[in-house]
């Protein structure tokens, strides 16, 4: 700041005693007065967009840790155990208490969020869950089962008796041997406490997000309410608010189903500035309001006008100089300012206001005005490579760096089409990791997620570029290997097997050889989508490991090839 100060060489108060005439004091006070309104409908404008940008932020936050709780679930879907063990039930009525248990072991344990997991019939009977008391119960009129019957589901967020979030996401099981017949509905019950941990920035800093955008929004208060006003969560500022509010943007949502922005009072009757957003997947439907406090928002502009005020008042008893002038000393300058954050308003970062030399408040402003352009043009691009790493994250799995299932299946839709657009060939090898159960009771659980990440690396240096490699789920890996027949296939499967089983894998003291199974299928006129041909390479795979592991089998119309030279 005293670098600052020293720069200040003529003040303003002196130059309007010498540049203005008594007679201009009228067309000067008009022209300051409609400057300082449209400086501030600008600056309305320019705070409506940085509320915007954050609102928007922190909704797609929101999506992103939904589609974590939707992929999870996904994931459960494709569980081969849960599948046959559940079918054998609806033929056979067998006994699920294998089921339970795979489900309270294997399946409960794999997300620090689960709270349970229930199995429905088509009938909406819960046959299996890891909660055993609640199997029996006939829930064919909950919407999870419902809807879960036609996709997957997101619920609405409850609060338990103790408090806390909760919710359910609900997803269709089908027959592996048939994508289309459904064979019963996997209803996840998750904890969603980490729904206010993302409000309060915890989430995003515990996973080693960058909090730059978040230091600038300090005086931001961002909440999500349902549409009754009831709060589900809010941020650290925003703590000592009322558990129900009746605000103007909760009363457009609850009425006209519309999201707004603009300046109304808040729940503690305090003026605030803000926006709202609805944020809605399937019945998680919530209204998510960033407010920021009117005197906070125009404090500067607030400030500018009280000193404007002070140097009109001291033009009243020294004009002195012609009005052409005023022009040059206050018109111009403010004229250039309005310009400028008119175009910062519009996204514009680039504007400054390089023209403005002069040793003044004018000359401080310009440069203070210009470094916040440079301030928003970086944090913009932060936001922007933040987005970009959110991205990655959501297509990529966290362990081994693969594309995670949902991306798999993206980019393996295109290839279909591809495919069956040029007439090409393209094939498709499902990846099991031979008695890995029994390396991760023998050597724990770390060494056995070294081993994932390791053979994700040596499946890579094994590939072509243009093959799509991804973990599909547990210790089973996918390849999509566009432009390659079935025999081709099959020959890189082999050479895949047995660059595993000449890979020692050794962490420390602790080291171990082990070997894969592999189902190999060629794309054909019959395959409607990529699931189908991952059906039928599974179903190779199954063969590998009935007739010993440590082989690969390509499936045909009518056989299936095995390969295994030792």
């Amino acid at each position: 700041m005293s670098s600052e100060k020293k720069v200040i060489f003529f003040s303003i108060r002196v130059k309007l005693s010498l540049l203005l005439f008594s007679f201009a004091l009228c067309p000067l006070f008009i022209n300051n007065w409609m400057s300082f309104l449209a400086a501030e409908k600008a600056l309305e404008k320019s705070t409506l967009s940085g509320l915007n940008l954050s609102a928007e932020y922190k909704a797609g936050e929101i999506y992103l840790y939904l589609e974590t709780l939707k992929t999870n679930t996904r994931d459960f879907a494709t569980d081969g155990f849960i599948k046959r063990s559940l079918g054998q039930t609806a033929l056979y009525n067998s006994d699920t208490t294998a089921l339970n248990q795979h489900l309270i072991h294997n399946k409960l344990p794999s997300h620090s969020d689960l709270i349970s997991i229930d199995i429905m019939d088509t009938q909406g009977v819960i046959v299996a869950s890891t909660q055993t008391q609640r199997i029996g119960l006939a829930l064919r009129d909950l919407l999870t089962f419902q809807r879960g019957s036609e996709g997957v589901y997101v619920s609405a967020v409850k609060r338990s008796s103790a408090g806390k979030l909760t919710g359910s996401i609900a997803i269709p099981l089908y027959k592996t041997s048939d994508s289309s017949a459904i064979i019963g509905v996997l209803v996840n019950h998750y904890r969603m406490d980490k729904l206010q941990d993302l409000f309060s920035g915890k989430l995003i800093a515990a996973l080693g997000g960058k909090t730059q955008y978040r230091n600038l929004s300090v005086q931001e208060a961002v909440y999500l309410v349902d549409f009754s006003g009831q709060f589900l969560t809010h941020s650290a500022e925003f703590i000592n608010q009322r558990a129900v509010i009746n605000t103007y943007p909760v009363q457009q949502a609850k009425i006209f189903n519309l999201e707004t922005d603009g300046i109304w009072d808040n729940g503690l009757g305090t003026a605030v500035i803000g926006v709202s957003s609805i944020v809605e997947i399937d019945d998680f439907k919530y209204l998510l309001i960033v407010e920021k406090q009117l005197d906070a928002a125009f404090e500067n502009i607030q400030q500018l006008k009280s000193r404007s005020y002070l140097l009109f008042l001291i033009t009243l008893l020294a004009a002195s100089l012609v009005s052409w002038l005023m022009a040059y000393y206050i018109t111009l300058p403010m004229q250039q300012l309005m310009s400028c954050i008119d175009h910062v308003s519009t996204g514009k970062f680039e504007s400054s206001l390089r023209d403005i030399k002069h040793r003044d408040e004018f000359g401080l402003l310009a440069s203070k005005f210009n470094h916040m352009t440079q301030k928003i043009k970086r944090m913009h691009h932060q936001l922007t490579e933040k987005n970009r790493e959110l991205y990655h994250q959501s297509i990529l799995d966290s362990l081994t760096g693969l594309y995670n299932h949902r991306h798999l299946f993206e980019r393996g839709a295109y290839c279909i089409a591809t495919a069956k657009r040029h007439n090409k060939t393209l094939s498709c090898l499902m990846i099991d990791i031979d008695h890995f159960k029994g390396i991760n009771d023998k050597y724990g659980h770390p060494f056995g997620d070294f081993v994932l990440s390791s053979i994700a690396k040596v499946f890579k240096s094994q590939l072509r570029k243009s093959d799509i490699l991804s973990r599909y789920g547990g210790e089973e890996f996918a390849i999509i290997m566009p432009d390659t027949d079935g025999e081709n296939a099959l020959l890189a499967a082999e050479q895949i097997r047995h660059g595993i089983k000449s890979h020692l894998f050794m962490q420390g003291a602790t080291q171990h050889w082990l070997t894969i199974s592999i189902g190999v299928a060629e794309y054909n006129h019959l395959d409607n989508d990529l699931m189908d041909i991952i059906s039928r390479a599974d179903s190779a795979l199954y063969q590998s490991k009935h007739e010993g592991r440590d082989r690969s089998t390509l499936a045909t119309d009518t056989r299936h090839i095995a390969w295994h030279t030792g």
